[in-house]
């Protein structure tokens, strides 16, 4: 009879103490409280606490190079209003005022500061701070088409 299983007699299931327990708490056998051990419970936990000491300083990261890439593309609207608005006038000398102009009417973040200076009769910068990222100065020099990013930490 290899193979089967033979069942047990009914009459077995009457001498098994779990039977007998089970029987005087007017619960089955199989039956089993519900639920999470406490042991169960703290071992998650410390999963959880575990994998957010990794996690959190990289979202710090994150945060900080999403802030700063808001900066970037306000300097970069600026760059584009201030081009455009030079190339309608049709005069190849940048002028302070004109400069400035345009980027006091570039539409920005709220917490963005654009300042512009003139360099020269062919050139200017623009420079970004930000509230959200006080330990970055970025920087776009016309002249040089370079836009930096320098941490003042």
């Amino acid at each position: 009879m290899k193979g089967h299983l033979v069942k047990t007699p009914t009459f077995f299931k009457f001498l098994s103490p779990t039977a007998a327990r089970a029987r005087l708490k007017g619960t089955s056998e199989s039956h089993r409280e519900g639920g999470f051990s406490l042991i169960e419970t703290m071992a998650a936990m410390a999963i959880i606490a575990i994998l957010a000491l990794a996690i959190v300083p990289q979202f710090g990261k994150y945060m900080e190079r999403a802030a700063v890439q808001n900066v970037i593309n306000d300097i970069s609207s600026a760059q584009l209003l201030v081009e455009s608005d030079h190339g309608l006038t049709g005069t190849s000398i940048y002028a302070a005022g004109d400069v400035a102009a345009s980027v006091a009417a570039t539409v920005k973040n709220p917490t963005t500061t654009l300042s512009s200076t003139v360099v020269g009769s062919t050139g200017y910068t623009i420079t970004a701070t930000s509230t959200q990222t006080p330990n970055y100065t970025i920087k776009y020099d016309n002249a040089t088409s370079i836009l930096a990013v320098k941490r003042v930490s």
